[in-house]
């Protein structure tokens, strides 16, 4: 039976498949390959993200769909057919997108107003790079919860757009300290957002200082990790940039570092040392002062207040603060503050309570104190002497008044106790002789 049907395929043929047949197989055998090939680089994706191969695989893919919507819109718009050739293998310069400031009508919103627009509960989506706002909700198969481009999503995410980084320190718009051709990538995604046929621009994002502050503190604390170095102090380092800025004259910087100091202490709040708590106190005192200078003076009283509470919280009892020169100081500018209030009996207290904490410190501590610990400790207890004086003036009370101007005169005059005790340095002197010719002109003038 089996040698009739060999001899049967002989006698008729052996039926050969088609063209058609033979292509369709082949499409049949590519596909599966390409469908093994994708699942395997998923798996891999997901399995080793933190992989520089892998990282460099996500980035290129990225960028070469994007690269290919760029194209298209320069064909739409341009009828240019090779866009992306020229992009692959030539020089790809970014087209030239319209000034935010040559836009008319255009709406501007803050990063909080952005934040609002993340895709959940029927919301639009929205995402910005170097404050452009795109409304990309015809994108939410890309952009939507859960998407792979969830992450660009409610905020300013130049750097990540630019580095193709997508950590919490990346997503973020400062590009300090990237390179020229990161930069310029930036300015690629603009394009593609700027000219697609289904995202459109509707704001430009304001500028915020504090969010400005603390992005550029993020990137620096994931260069810090990456170092495998401590990040404690980096409000402190906020801190002192603030400030640097306040000494300046550049009063809005100033209060955003310590507005972003402020927030850093706050997420470590669970494992609150002495220091950050005279950190914060620190910071609140500052903050106080500008809002003084300011003339707000209600809120900066509420913030010496929350100043002293937090000096005081970090002592294990209250004597503790009778030692900490950061109380005198809070205590003197409250005091100064309620002066400015017209609450002069308030101010006496305050400053009253500052000089015993001031006298107990130099008692105390005066020999272990360095020099450069005198211009916190002296000038500030001579100022403090002197502007008590006046308060005491003010209140009628001339006697009280003059023996705090003996009380300066005796620790910090030419002769004075601290000038015996100590070889002060030349600017020292020079600025306890300023505060000291001031009283005495105050004396010559209005005491006696």
């Amino acid at each position: 039976m089996v040698e009739l049907k060999h001899l049967k395929k002989k006698l008729v043929g052996e039926k050969k498949p088609t063209r058609g047949a033979r292509c369709c197989r082949a499409l049949k055998f590519f596909l599966l390959a390409l469908t093994t090939f994708i699942v395997l680089v998923a798996v891999v994706f997901r399995l080793l993200p933190d992989n520089p191969l892998v990282f460099k695989s996500k980035v290129f893919l990225m960028r070469f769909f994007r690269n290919v919507a760029r194209a298209k819109a320069r064909g739409r718009l341009q009828n240019n057919e090779k866009g992306l050739l020229a992009m692959t293998f030539g020089d790809d310069v970014p087209e030239t997108v319209p000034d935010l400031c040559d836009i008319e009508s255009l709406p501007s919103m803050t990063a909080e107003e952005l934040g609002f627009y993340d895709g959940t509960n029927d919301r639009p989506i929205y995402l910005a790079v170097k404050g452009r706002v795109y409304d990309v909700s015809e994108g939410k198969a890309f952009y939507g919860k859960g998407r792979s481009y969830y992450h660009f999503v409610a905020k300013d995410a130049t750097r990540a757009f630019a580095t193709g980084c997508v950590q919490k320190a990346c997503l973020v718009s400062s590009l300090e300290g990237l390179s020229a051709d990161e930069k310029m990538e930036a300015d690629r995604w603009i394009e593609f957002f700027e000219f697609h046929d289904k995202y459109k621009l509707v704001a430009s994002l304001e500028e915020d200082v504090v969010e400005r502050i603390l992005e550029e503190t993020l990137i620096e604390e994931a260069k810090v990790r990456k170092q495998k170095q401590t990040s404690n102090s980096m409000p402190n380092q906020l801190f002192k940039a603030g400030l640097k800025r306040y000494n300046d004259g550049d009063y809005k910087d100033a209060d955003g570092f310590w507005a972003a100091a402020m927030i850093k202490l706050g997420e470590a709040k669970s494992n609150e040392t002495r220091e950050t708590m005279q950190l914060r106190s620190r910071i609140l005192s500052h903050q106080a002062a500008l809002e003084q200078k300011r003339e707000n003076f209600v809120l900066a009283t509420n913030r010496y207040d929350e100043a002293l509470e937090s000096v005081k919280n970090s002592f294990d009892n209250e004597s503790g603060m009778l030692l900490s020169d950061i109380a005198a100081t809070v205590f003197a500018d409250r005091g100064i503050a309620n002066v400015r209030q017209g609450n002069l009996v308030e101010a006496a207290s305050d400053l009253e309570m500052s000089n015993s904490i001031y006298e107990n410190i130099i008692l105390n501590t005066s020999d272990e104190l360095e020099e450069k610990d005198y211009k916190e400790i002296y000038v500030l207890h001579a100022n403090l002497l002197l502007n008590f004086a006046m308060v005491k003036y003010e209140l009628n009370n001339i006697e009280d008044a003059n023996k705090k101007l003996e009380n300066l005169e005796s620790l910090y005059g030419l002769t004075g106790i601290v000038r015996k005790k100590h070889n002060l340095s030349d600017n020292m002197n020079h600025l306890l002789n300023t505060v000291i010719n001031r009283a005495q002109h105050f004396r010559t003038n209005f005491a006696d």
